[in-house]
């Protein structure tokens, strides 16, 4: 009698235990059903890469696109949608025309999501879009918007995080990586010099190579940008020694006019010449004058065109 009823007390209390067991081990898997995540994407972070970027100030304002991979995303809930959880790299606080500002000033970034299937929306922090169930694949746009205030820099690193609405969990992100924007411009604020070169007589021409007169005159060129300049005088209808050929207007034949750089050297036709890096306004100076080109010099009017090119990056 007293062996029955031991037996019998312990029995219970074993299966006490293997109830409560049974108990936490289906409590536990319930809750772990709850956390599985909603939305998987194909891939969990989509690099998107706009080159460095040059402009001219003549050109700004000035609008660079850049696109992306399509990514899927499958979601096991009917119904569900994907949002915007957050931007970083870019001030989410002031959007304009839905453009964000960058860590540099004068250029600004947005960009737009598009589900296969359906039109393409601009994207804000917070905005979402439809997915529903089984696979869909999204495709993005992304612009760099660049105006006139910019200065030459860094745009640092953009990271947009797409979650899942249900859980708040990341689905996947774009990157941006970091790039450099390039902003310089030349203006040549004397595009047209006329250079009146005077009389002169006919007796100080004796031989090839004579010259005479002399004007001096300027060029101006202003830039932005401290970017590195070159001039180019172009050959046209020229001589050796600097000097430009007299056009068909002229009466005079026999003589030409010679053009001489600050040094008083002889300006070299089709050869880029360097001036340097130009941080403002740079003023060059030169210097025409009449030069003999033949053996006979007949009296009358000499005139003559020539045309430059200055190029800088």
């Amino acid at each position: 009698m007293f062996n029955f009823e031991r037996n019998n007390h312990f029995q219970i209390k074993a299966n006490n235990f293997l109830l409560v067991l049974f108990i936490v081990i289906v409590a536990g898997s319930y809750s772990t059903q709850g956390m599985a995540a909603v939305c998987k994407a194909n891939r969990m972070q989509e690099i998107v890469k706009f080159d460095d970027i040059y402009v001219d100030y003549k050109n700004l304002p000035d609008i660079k696109r850049a696109s992306n991979n399509e990514i899927k995303v499958s979601c096991n809930i009917s119904g569900q949608h994907i949002y915007v959880k957050s931007m970083t790299g870019v001030n989410v606080g002031s959007p304009r025309n839905n453009f964000y500002e960058t860590s540099l000033p004068g250029v600004r970034f947005k960009w737009e999501l598009q589900p296969n299937g359906v039109v393409s929306q601009v994207m804000n922090v917070g905005s979402s879009r439809g997915i529903g169930t089984g696979n869909r694949a999204l495709s993005s746009k992304f612009y760099i918007e660049i105006n006139g205030t910019v200065q030459s820099g860094t745009v640092n690193e953009i990271i947009i995080t797409m979650a899942d609405t249900k859980n708040k969990n990341t689905v996947f992100t774009y990157k941006i990586p970091s790039f450099n924007v390039t902003a310089r411009t030349c203006e040549i604020t004397t595009p047209i010099v006329n250079v009146p070169m005077g009389a002169v007589l006919k007796n100080h021409f004796k031989n090839i190579g004579d010259t005479a007169g002399g004007r001096s005159f300027e060029i101006n060129v202003q830039c932005k940008g401290s970017p590195n300049a070159n001039i180019t005088w172009e050959p046209g209808k020229t001589n050796t020694n600097g000097v430009i050929n007299a056009d068909s207007t002229s009466s005079a034949t026999g003589i030409g006019i010679q053009m001489l750089d600050d040094k008083d050297n002889p300006v070299k036709f089709g050869e880029r010449q360097a001036l340097g890096i130009i941080n403002s306004l740079k003023t060059l100076s030169y210097k025409a004058k009449y030069y003999q080109i033949s053996h006979i010099v007949i009296a009358g009017s000499v005139n003559a065109t020539a045309t430059f090119t200055v190029d800088y990056k």
